[in-house]
């Protein structure tokens, strides 16, 4: 290995493992289930800390920022999905969004005249 291209290409596939495999850890995580394709990131990360401690050969740091990026990747997506599983609709009617009475528009922007930040109480008078 040249001294001037030291790991350029170990961090190319390590970016690559991070955000290539977006594509289809979604339709994975519908088909093997959410705890299977987490289970496996962690399982990824831990192999990428056993290859790094193995050795330091070009093979060794490219296998390894394979597995720590495809690892990232799926603990990621899996994170983003609980997330939004869990805080699905807890907000509603924040941040101008109302719920509607049609089921087939779940969330529409409020088109109310009444503004949201405006108070009942009146403002004429300072009250001491």
């Amino acid at each position: 290995m040249r001294g001037g291209d030291f790991g350029y290409r170990e961090l190319q596939w390590h970016s690559l493992g991070m955000f290539a495999p977006s594509f289809v850890t979604g339709h994975l995580i519908s088909c093997l289930g959410l705890t299977r394709i987490m289970l496996t990131g962690t399982v990824l990360l831990l192999l990428c800390s056993l290859i790094n401690l193995s050795g330091l050969a070009t093979f060794n740091f490219w296998a390894a920022n394979v597995a720590f990026g495809v690892g990232w990747n799926f603990l990621f997506v899996g994170a983003m999905t609980l997330l939004t599983r869990t805080y699905a609709g807890a907000h509603s009617g924040a941040s101008g969004v109302v719920e509607h009475d049609d089921p087939q528009t779940p969330w529409t922007w409020a088109a109310s005249s009444r503004d949201p930040y405006e108070t009942t109480e009146s403002t004429s008078s300072p009250k001491m």
